[in-house]
């Protein structure tokens, strides 16, 4: 082996170099001291057997260094692990201190949960007089039952009486408006606006309306009716005495026409109540045909009259009969008065055999209010 490499076939022996006379090398204890060479720039000699081999400063100075960095290597990897070590004990510790402590304030507030809703359902046992009570007069206390699994119920228990139901509790809170809903179809088309309501009525007499050839029977030309208390004639007249006018009903463009409303009811005694209160157009019309002197009609309110209508034969033959004197003369009758609801009006004639003409432009009555008003207000009759 040359001089520059290392000696591997017999052990060195390497001693400080304070043994020798020269400070600071290495050196072996048999080694003489001419066989010994100092190598003061590296500051150590090696011997082999006896004579003694001297190392290159580069070499010795980089295996020194590979060492140190070795070292420093495994001291830094085992460092390393060991802060990693330590690291994950300490996360551990605290995972398990935290889910301890939630675990811990979870039970808190199911607890105090539980314990708000075990005593206000005890208090509202207790106002409605359902809490049971011991023979002492204290609440008794219920205990859970054990070992109960729960979705089952225990064998051999039954199930107990449904309790009262509950006080309502207070109104939540209105949530947020919600979104426009979508548009719904086009509706069918209405009926068009109204008019404004009417409220008059208007009663006429016409013979062919109300009566019919049957009723008079063949070649019958006059036939009294009870139901208007006078004798009717088919030349469209009726001959009745001191008695209302029974024979008119309500027209008919009145009652087929909605925007009209009737102030007033008809009887079949001739009698019109009215419905409702208010300022009222009364008016009435006659058309006589008879020889009298006199020939009257009046309007009656309950009993009394409130207007009056009287008109005669200004001439009158001696010589002949009376069909043969008979005139035609009109009565007619026009006033403004306030009618109280329910009140009884009746058109009245005041002669006996008295022949009218009853065509429906010939006689007639009606009633029209002008202003509505209260019931409590008073009319001078």
């Amino acid at each position: 082996m040359s001089q520059q490499g290392f000696l591997s076939s017999t052990p060195d022996v390497i001693r400080p170099s304070s043994e020798l006379d020269t400070p600071g090398s290495w050196v072996s204890p048999s080694a003489s001291k001419d066989q010994m060479l100092d190598i003061r720039t590296c500051g150590c000699t090696v011997e082999k057997s006896k004579h003694v081999v001297r190392l290159p400063v580069f070499v010795v100075c980089q295996v020194a260094t590979v060492a140190v960095v070795l070292v420093l290597a495994v001291s830094l990897y085992l460092s390393v692990e060991e802060n990693k070590r330590h690291i994950n004990e300490v996360n551990e510790i605290v995972y398990k201190h935290c889910i301890v402590k939630e675990t811990h304030e979870v039970s808190t507030v199911v607890h105090q949960k539980t314990l708000q809703f075990s005593t206000h359902h005890e208090r509202v046992r207790r106002d409605t007089g359902t809490a049971k009570t011991t023979e002492e007069g204290k609440p008794r206390k219920h205990h859970r039952r054990k070992n109960r699994v729960k979705g089952r119920s225990c064998k051999g228990c039954k199930r107990g009486k449904r309790g009262k139901q509950g006080r309502q509790g207070p109104q939540g809170i209105q949530g947020e408006r919600g979104p426009p809903g979508p548009t719904g179809p086009q509706g069918l088309p209405g009926e068009a606006a109204s008019a404004p309501t009417i409220r008059a009525a208007h009663y006429t007499a016409d013979l062919w309306r109300d009566k019919t050839e049957e009723e008079f029977g063949e070649g019958v030309k006059c036939k009294y009716f009870k139901e208007w208390d006078g004798k009717a004639c088919r030349n469209r007249t009726i001959e009745i005495n001191k008695t209302n006018f029974r024979f008119m009903k309500e027209a008919d463009w009145v009652k087929n026409n909605r925007n009209i409303y009737s102030p007033a009811d008809f009887y079949e005694n001739g009698t019109y109540v009215i419905k409702e209160s208010g300022l009222y157009l009364v008016y009435t019309s006659i058309l006589y045909y008879d020889a009298k002197m006199k020939q009257s009609q009046t309007v009656v309110r309950n009993g009394k009259k409130l207007f009056k209508c009287m008109d005669g034969v200004d001439h009158i033959s001696e010589t002949g009969n009376r069909y043969f004197n008979a005139k035609y003369k009109t009565c007619s009758i026009t006033g403004v008065a306030f009618l109280h609801k329910n009140d009884e009006i009746q058109v009245r004639n005041l002669y006996t055999n008295t022949v009218i003409d009853i065509s429906p432009d010939s006689t007639f009555f009606g009633l029209v209010q002008l202003i509505p008003g209260p019931d409590h207000v008073q009319s001078n009759t």
